[in-house]
């Protein structure tokens, strides 16, 4: 396990492999952008994105291939996205062609417009990250989006390990293999816990206090938004969109459903349509597939409460639950440590409430 939360003595260390998808934006986020939230220095980014954002407005152009014919398309969303919330932060509002980009970046990405939990973690290059601050904050945030990108890994390889245990079932496999599996998944919880533990108690709160606010909601104008239904306008015009937060992960609910299947409250089960459009493109798949195992009734507690199940497995079965409880309950520790009496998220929900909930409805009680 990596120590997260030590003082980067030099920030280049987070820029090994340079991705750069937009060229010189992109190297203006990584290079200029944290330097200029950080100091505060709002007429210097307004007059940096002047000079740097005319070269991407081709990218609004329909009929023109420059988006299509980037490398990293998701990557570029994260750049744009960047930018934006930087702008936000500093109170610039006024861009338009800055706001109609990050429409745009949106739209040709299949997301919501506005800051998600991909952006700063899932599609940010572990070795070429982006961050909206420098210095020790720059440093704190640094670590928070790679602790996460570290759980993520560990919870696609339970998924793998749990998947692959429902199919030796399903074929009438030799349990002893699938146990193995499934303790293999509990062993990946090992992982998940100890980095939720280093961003509980490693990570500086007052540092995450100042780069959480430029992660939070966003309020677009709706002739920038009028392309997203989903987008509700308000009495004003304006559209408020939710900002990043982990909330938006897949992958723990698609744990839910591989493991518990029919026995999860059918309110858990209202809460992923709704949630749906949130969650990361990628994420679809594993969603889907969790689905289907559980509409089947080949979700891991199926497996356990049929009488052919052994003794062993069943305990496994039980104790990978346990273990992904158990990250819940961490998490929500670490929520009530950094932000206490918080009463909205960058989720654009009160925090304590919604976890607490979440909690109850993936916890079935056994007969």
């Amino acid at each position: 396990m990596k120590e997260l939360f030590k003082p980067y003595e030099n920030r280049d260390v987070l820029h090994t492999r340079p991705e750069r998808p937009l060229g010189r934006f992109s190297d203006f986020v990584v290079a200029e952008l944290p330097r200029l939230v950080t100091a505060g220095d709002q007429a210097g980014l307004a007059k940096a994105l002047e000079e740097r954002l005319p070269e991407l407005a081709p990218l609004l152009d329909a009929e023109d291939p420059s988006w299509r014919g980037l490398d990293n398309q998701s990557l570029a969303r994260v750049d744009i996205q960047f930018a934006f919330n930087a702008a936000y932060f500093l109170g610039i509002t006024d861009n338009g062609l800055l706001n109609a980009l990050t429409v745009r970046a949106a739209k040709l990405t299949g997301r919501l417009p506005g800051m998600r939990y991909e952006d700063c973690v899932l599609d940010n290059p572990e070795n070429d990250l982006r961050t909206l601050f420098e210095g020790a904050v720059g440093g704190t945030e640094a670590d928070f989006y790679l602790g996460h990108k570290y759980i993520e890994r560990h919870l696609a390889s339970a998924i793998d390990d749990v998947v692959a245990a429902i199919e030796l079932c399903r074929s009438n496999f030799d349990q002893s293999v699938a146990e193995q599996l499934v303790r293999d998944a509990i062993a990946e919880f090992d992982g998940v816990i100890g980095y939720m533990g280093q961003l509980h108690k490693g990570m500086a709160t007052e540092d995450f206090n100042i780069f959480r606010l430029c992660l939070s909601s966003v309020t677009l104008d709706k002739k920038f938004a009028d392309e997203f239904p989903l987008l509700k306008p308000d009495a004003n015009g304006d559209v408020k969109v939710d900002g990043a937060s982990g909330k938006d992960s897949h992958r723990i609910p698609t744990l839910d459903l591989l493991i518990l299947g029919r026995s999860l409250d059918p309110a858990y089960l209202g809460h992923l349509d709704k949630m749906t459009p949130y969650f990361p493109v990628q994420g679809q798949t594993d969603l889907a597939l969790g689905r289907q195992i559980a509409n089947e009734g080949l979700s891991l507690y199926d497996i356990a409460d049929n009488e052919a199940c052994a003794d062993s497995l069943r305990s496994a079965i039980l104790a990978l639950q346990k273990a992904k409880q158990v990250f819940r309950s961490h998490h929500m520790a670490a929520v009530i440590h950094h932000l206490p009496g918080i009463k909205q998220g960058t989720g654009g929900e009160d925090p304590i409430p919604f976890m607490s909930r979440i909690m109850k409805q993936t916890t079935p009680k056994r007969k």
